[in-house]
């Protein structure tokens, strides 16, 4: 994710994203959020969501075969609760259906032999140049 789009998720929930000051010893999160653009508007609706979960952190967002991965935890060691995990799921599942390069319809596209990815048509057409 473009360094701009990233930095809008970090003021937007410091809550959430808390642990990206952290070293890559301690948490995924130092490298920021691993994936494309595209995915931006998805991330932050699943954040505004997860936002009133206190204690909630995200401890690594990336694309992992082709679809969102989000991984969290709490501040407290607790149980992450099951309608914060419903949310991280939804998301996870909707990002199948979302380019993650420009945000539009995605479906799924086979890369070479064995890559799978999720892209509209025109991005596919364009990556395959």
């Amino acid at each position: 994710m473009t360094p701009e789009l990233e930095q809008r998720l970090f003021d937007r929930y410091p809550a959430l994203f808390r642990r990206r000051a952290l070293s890559m010893r301690e948490t995924c999160m130092c490298w920021g959020v691993q994936c494309h653009d595209g995915w931006h508007d998805l991330i932050d609706a699943m954040c505004a969501a997860l936002e009133p979960f206190a204690g909630l952190e995200l401890e690594q967002v990336k694309e992992k075969f082709g679809a969102l991965r989000v991984y969290t935890g709490m501040a407290d060691g607790s149980h992450v609760p099951d309608e914060a995990h419903a949310i991280v799921k939804r998301a996870e599942h909707l990002s199948v259906f979302v380019c993650p390069l420009c945000g539009g319809p995605g479906a799924r596209r086979v890369q070479g032999r064995w890559w799978i990815a999720y892209r509209c048509a025109d991005c596919n057409t364009k990556e395959e140049r």
